[in-house]
Parts: C-alpha cells; structure tokens; sequence
C-alpha cells in the first residue's frame, strides 16, 4: 500500500499514481497491505437528467394557439369589410401561422429534442417562402431556399434518430 503526500490518499499496490493529484505526486510506502483495493474496478458513471425548466401544458398550449387563431380570424374581418376579397390579409395570417409553427408548436413537442425543432422551424420557414412566392404569381425564387433550409434539418434529424438506441 501507498500513500500520497499532497492529499493523503491511500493507494492500492497495483495503481501507479495517486488518481486525484496524478503521476507527479510524491508516493510513500505504508507498512501492511490491504486485501482488496479501496476503489470500484469499474466506477459507476451516474447520469443526470436535466429537466426542462417549463413544463409541457395543454392550456398553454391552446391558448396560445387560440389567441394567434382569434387574431386571425380579426384581420380577415377587417379585411373583408374592406374590400369583397381578401386581399392584403393572407400575409399577415402567414406572418402568424410561422410564428406559431416556430414558437407555439415546439411547445408541444417538447419532450422532443433540438432536431426536431430545427426540422419544424426548418420547414414552417420554407412554407412561408413557398407561400410568398406563390402569393407573386410565380414559382421561382423559393424553390432553392426551401431546399437550403429543409434538407440538411431533414438529413440532421434523420441522422440522429437513426443513431439513438
């Protein structure tokens, strides 16, 4: 048997150094020997699980989804009483289904990872590019950030759940 001198550990024949100071640490003989060896063969690693610091909530949920929804509803009203067709309405009601899709929904799916919300971040902002450029008449410019954006989140989600156990 060992010992250290810096922290007076005690230390087994068959370990070279002390394992809290390291191999620079001066090591003294002790008189007698000890059966078995002070420290676990193989240490317990003991994970702990982080918990999220806001709980998941249906209420919550819905009524945020109703507050976005009712204020939907408003400036479809207000723009119909405007004019007899909605006209300037469908970008803001856009505006807000992304803001739901990236703020409200992951909300729901938070016992889900960082993956998941990047894909559905990834393609609620697709949606919305699609839909602008749709709104303009033609379907050109938003073909090439739409696959930019929803691709690699796509190939990064895959990735990862093909990986878990």
């Amino acid at each position: 048997m060992k010992q250290c001198r810096r922290c007076n550990a005690i230390i087994a024949d068959g370990e070279p150094c002390c394992p809290l100071c390291g191999p620079e640490a001066p090591l003294v003989e002790l008189p007698g020997s000890c059966p078995r060896s002070p420290y676990p063969a193989h240490p317990k690693i003991i994970r702990l699980k982080v918990r999220s610091i806001i709980a998941f909530d249906m209420d919550v949920f819905f009524f945020l989804s109703s507050v976005l929804f009712l204020f939907s509803c408003l400036l479809i009203l207000i723009d119909s009483l405007e004019s007899p067709a909605i006209t300037w309405s469908r970008y803001p009601i856009a505006s807000l289904l992304l803001l739901w899709a990236v703020l409200v929904l992951p909300y729901a799916f938070m016992r889900y990872t960082g993956y998941t919300y990047v894909l559905i971040s990834a393609i609620s902002l697709s949606l919305f590019l699609f839909f602008i450029d749709l709104q303009s008449g033609t379907l050109s410019w938003s073909v090439i950030p739409t696959v930019v954006l929803t691709v690699p989140a796509a190939v990064n989600w895959l990735y990862y759940y093909r990986k878990r156990p």
